[in-house]
């Protein structure tokens, strides 16, 4: 009959848990795509997130009669605060400030979220902005927030 030794025993241990780790992280390799996707990674990738604070995000499953899950949605709340130059020669600017109070987004619209800056014209001729946070920025006189920094919006 064989005795195990100490050594014998912790060798075995070691090796096991080698095995297990090394199967582990298999699981978790096969398993990161399909988890990569996550409201806060997506929203880091934003143009929006750049000039948003207080961000608060809830990610929620999306499920069909049968309970598989068919996709995610972004539940966001942000305050954003982004400057507006504008004028002959940029001398006179403004602070917008969009904001976003639970507003729902899908996973695959979140890394698209930027500062969209409308420009309006007063009765008297002067010019005033507003802004909301979107994935796109399609409406009248409406400008992202890469157009309005690098100076392409009409003034």
């Amino acid at each position: 009959m064989k005795s195990r030794t100490r050594a014998g025993v912790r060798d075995r241990f070691i090796a096991f848990a080698f095995m297990a780790t090394a199967s582990l992280a298999g699981l978790i390799g096969v398993a990161a795509p399909a988890e990569a996707a996550s409201c806060q990674n997506e929203w880091r990738s934003s143009t929006a997130s750049q000039y948003c604070s207080n961000t608060v995000m809830t990610q929620v499953a999306i499920s069909d009669q049968n309970n598989n899950i068919t996709g995610h949605e972004c539940d966001i709340t942000t305050s954003c605060s982004f400057d507006v130059t504008y004028g002959s020669g940029g001398r006179s600017s403004v602070t917008v400030t969009p904001s976003l109070s639970l507003a729902v987004f899908d996973i695959e619209q979140v890394p698209l979220l930027t500062i969209c800056v409308t420009e309006s014209a007063g009765s008297d001729g002067s010019s005033t902005y507003s802004a909301r946070v979107a994935p796109a920025c399609n409406g009248a006189n409406e400008y992202t927030a890469v157009e309005v920094i690098n100076g392409e919006f009409h003034d």
